[in-house]
């Protein structure tokens, strides 16, 4: 899949969870955390610059919108995970329904930070078997839904 239908399809899924339209030209909070959310899933997942990124969101009609506003965004991503207690289980949502791997992993990795030390090392055996487990069933329940979608 191409990485620009990559990263319209996450923003259709966060409007379809959320009901937020990350290219709306707004300052509202809700808006510009989610925004934050689809900027950091680019960066991480789809490794585009942050040039890339703000080109982007231009030809999608988000006006005013440059490299350093999206550099604000990354730097701020953790503070809005933070507060925004259901932003991680977003993440996780959209990049189980995008099915690729190194989505998930991103999303992983993002947890992960906020796990502290002393309690990582006594998890750590089972990090690698639950996202492994995890996929599986991710990719199941998506092969279930395309049969009954599709089934006519």
């Amino acid at each position: 899949m191409r990485n620009e239908t990559r990263a319209q399809l996450w923003a259709r899924n966060i409007k379809k969870l959320k009901g937020i339209d990350v290219f709306e030209d707004t300052r509202r909070r809700e808006v510009v955390t989610y925004r934050a959310l689809h900027v950091t899933m680019c960066k991480n997942t789809l490794k585009w610059t942050l040039t890339q990124i703000a080109k982007y969101y231009k030809s999608n009609g988000k006006s005013g919108y440059d490299h350093a506003t999206v550099l604000h965004a990354l730097r701020q991503f953790d503070i809005y995970c933070y507060y925004d207690k259901g932003l991680l289980d977003t993440m996780t949502s959209i990049s189980g329904m995008d099915a690729q791997s190194s989505a998930e992993l991103s999303t992983l990795v993002a947890k992960l930070k906020y796990i502290d030390s002393e309690f990582y090392s006594n998890i750590a055996f089972c990090i690698a078997d639950a996202y492994e487990q995890t996929s599986i069933k991710h990719l199941k329940a998506l092969e279930k839904e395309k049969k009954e979608k599709y089934a006519v």
